[in-house]
């Protein structure tokens, strides 16, 4: 595999913050017609880009110079191999080190995605779970996902992959509404829901932005505590409704005095975290921040340019530490 700079990683995508921009332009964007995205939601790239301050300094220290996570990462060679870092400070795949078999990487998607994506060679090429963006606010849904669900859910033996569908929680509705709003995506999408060998559902508590509305994020000044009962009651509809502990994604870098303080993150204990951290020093450490040092991330997203071979773009991609056996014990599906 070729040699990759570490210092060629846009700094804007490798410098995640714990400060927050907050624009003079509340209102929220336009509605969309139910059924659709609004054409100018930001991807997570961009909006990783928008909210820039300088890194966190890392907690843990190096492990020895081995780059678990490289800046610039392929399947399925570097889902299959360690990283090393040589003299001139690059990483290197190297073949004769393979990852602990206690590993399992997956990828996320949504509208972004093109169309034709092919799900039936992401195992063979170490993809183990994809997770899809099913809906927004309380009357957004993302077109894509009814098609991806349900190609996903056909492959069988060899080729199958975990799936799991995610909200993207905003501004402007309750957290029931939002709830109720995901499940009749996921139902419509799939008249059975979430099956048994489906990954529990992940809500997405992050920047609520949108490129009409001058890229102000629609959570900054709403105030804590409105925030974290639209976010909770959310997840406990969900957790209620569905039988299934949901996943919160979240980072660090977004909990700020003009969203939620950081000491509000840990209401959050009684859910798994899908950590967001894309700081290549950490990756060298393969300790990514975590908004509780004490909560250990159960998934952690660590860019959103991970390349799979045959497509042309990137996606999101996240790591699972772990057996299979805890991966599905994690998620919530039952035991093989």
């Amino acid at each position: 595999m070729c040699a990759v700079r570490l210092n060629r990683r846009s700094v804007l995508l490798s410098t995640l913050a714990s400060a927050i921009y907050v624009g003079t332009n509340n209102s929220l964007a336009k509605k969309a017609p139910a059924g659709q995205l609004p054409t100018d939601d930001l991807t997570r790239s961009e909006i990783f880009n928008e909210y820039l301050v300088k890194p966190w300094d890392a907690a843990n220290p190096a492990n020895g110079g081995t780059l678990a996570i490289p800046a610039k990462f392929s399947f399925p060679d570097d889902a299959l191999y360690d990283c090393k870092v040589n003299a001139r400070n690059e990483c290197v795949t190297d073949p004769k080190t393979p990852r602990p078999a206690d590993m399992m990487f997956g990828i996320d998607i949504s509208h972004y995605t093109d169309p034709n994506f092919s799900f039936n060679e992401l195992r063979s090429q170490q993809v183990r779970f994809v997770q899809m963006k099913t809906s927004q606010r309380h009357d957004i849904r993302d077109k894509r996902f009814p098609d991806f669900w349900k190609r996903c859910g056909s492959l069988t033996g060899d080729a199958k992959v975990y799936r799991g569908p995610y909200h993207f929680l905003a501004y402007g509705a309750k957290g029931k509404q939002q709830a109720d709003w995901f499940i009749q995506c996921l139902e419509n999408a799939d008249p059975h829901g979430l099956g048994p060998e489906d990954m529990a559902p992940g809500v997405d508590l992050e920047w609520d932005v949108y490129k009409s509305t001058g890229k102000t994020d629609h959570w900054a000044g709403k105030g804590a505590d409105h925030i974290q009962e639209v976010a909770l009651e959310c997840l406990e509809t969900l957790k209620s409704r569905l039988g299934r502990t949901p996943i919160l994604y979240t980072g660090k870098s977004w909990f700020s005095d003009q969203t939620l303080p950081l000491d509000r993150f840990k209401n959050f204990a009684d859910y798994p975290l899908w950590v967001f951290d894309y700081n290549p020093r950490r990756k060298i450490q393969e300790k990514p921040v975590l908004p509780d040092a004490s909560k250990p991330a159960a998934l952690w997203q660590y860019t959103a340019s991970a390349k799979v071979p045959d497509y042309k773009k990137t996606v999101d991609a996240s790591v699972f530490y772990g057996t299979e056996a805890d991966f599905r014990k994690t998620f919530g599906i039952a035991p093989v």
